[in-house]
């Protein structure tokens, strides 16, 4: 959908615009369901390892989250809709995974908002399909599909004019150096019957190579004696 929950969509689509709003207004009305959304946040409190967390609250840390239970108690506690997902959340929480609960309370405080918001959105959705179905837009045009099994999914692509100017560098060709290509290589025999001397190995042309003398600088290492 669009930057918005209830701004629609942002691109073209190649079927009914209602149908996309009826799949998205499922969405929003199964996963913000108090059963569903519940459920989400006993399974993270019980994943949550709070067991090396550092925070440690005060008096007046938890007598400001006191006060805060007690208000998101009476509005999620209290009603028929949230009333035994609340309770049976936080039951739960607590005999699982009892250092999390601060974080389930949390999570389940944001039903608060999350709750009506979504109830606001599917309202909106509902209007946009309702308008859609009285003025249906204009849809694109589905992309073509390739045939199962055709031929030409596995032919190799022509080759593009300035691909096919690409100098031919190959032995047959007459760019190729005759000279350099008649040159024998190491360990193979001239035409005069002598073998071109093969190449020393890194580790030999290191070898041959003079050391220098350490510097005066380098700690640990003394200079030769004049």
């Amino acid at each position: 959908m669009g930057d918005q929950c209830t701004a629609g969509i942002n691109f073209d689509p190649c079927r009914p615009r209602a149908d996309i709003y009826k799949d998205y207004l499922q969405v929003v009305e199964n996963i913000y369901t108090p059963e569903a959304y519940f459920a989400r946040v006993l399974d993270v409190g019980r994943r949550l390892d709070s067991s090396k967390r550092l925070f440690r609250p005060g008096l007046r840390q938890w007598w400001k989250e006191l006060k805060g239970f007690s208000r998101m108690a009476r509005k999620l506690g209290f009603r028929r809709a949230t009333a035994r997902h609340f309770w049976g959340t936080l039951t739960k929480a607590l005999f699982s995974n009892p250092k999390s609960v601060r974080y389930v309370g949390s999570l389940m405080a944001l039903y608060l908002h999350f709750g009506p918001f979504a109830g606001y959105v599917a309202g909106k959705i509902r209007e946009a399909i309702a308008f859609e179905e009285r003025n249906p837009s204009k849809i694109a045009p589905p992309p073509p599909r390739p045939r199962c099994g055709s031929p030409s999914r596995f032919r190799s692509p022509a080759l593009s004019p300035a691909a096919a100017r690409i100098p031919d560098f190959t032995p047959s060709s007459p760019l190729w150096n005759s000279k350099a290509a008649a040159a024998p290589r190491a360990g193979q025999t001239r035409s005069d019957g002598t073998r071109p001397p093969a190449p020393e190995s890194p580790t030999a042309i290191r070898d041959s190579q003079p050391h220098p003398r350490p510097s005066r600088f380098v700690p640990g290492i003394a200079e030769d004696e004049p």
